[in-house]
This record gives C-alpha cells, structure tokens and sequence, in this order.
C-alpha cells in the first residue's frame, strides 16, 4: 500500500488498479479488528503521515 501523494507523484510507478475496498480502509477499522501491535504501528503511521505529509514521500525516495 502507498499514499495517494506518491502515486500521484510517482506516475510511472506500476501499482494494482481496481481495489476500491481499500479507499477509506483504515477509517472503518476498530482496535478489536487485528492485533494490538499492528493498530499500534498503523495508528503511528498514520500520525508520522500527518506530521510529514508530502515531505515524508520525498525523504523516502533518498533511504532516509
């Protein structure tokens, strides 16, 4: 999975089309959906995106 940020600027990156089950996916899930390490680190993921936004993507493509 990739934010919609860096397929939007990573235009000849090859990704799967056709998953709209995925779009609003993390909006829909509960604690009790998985396990508590993997809500933990996807609920820090998404506050590292909130932080760093486009930023991040960019220092991605670097190693940092």
């Amino acid at each position: 999975m990739i934010t919609e940020s860096r397929k939007n600027e990573h235009t000849d990156m090859k990704t799967l089309e056709g998953i709209p089950w995925l779009k609003g996916f993390w909006n829909l899930l509960t604690r009790d959906d998985m396990l508590k390490k993997d809500y933990k680190y996807l609920k820090e993921l998404e506050e590292w995106h909130k932080k760093w936004g486009k930023e991040g993507d960019k220092s991605s493509d670097n190693g940092n």
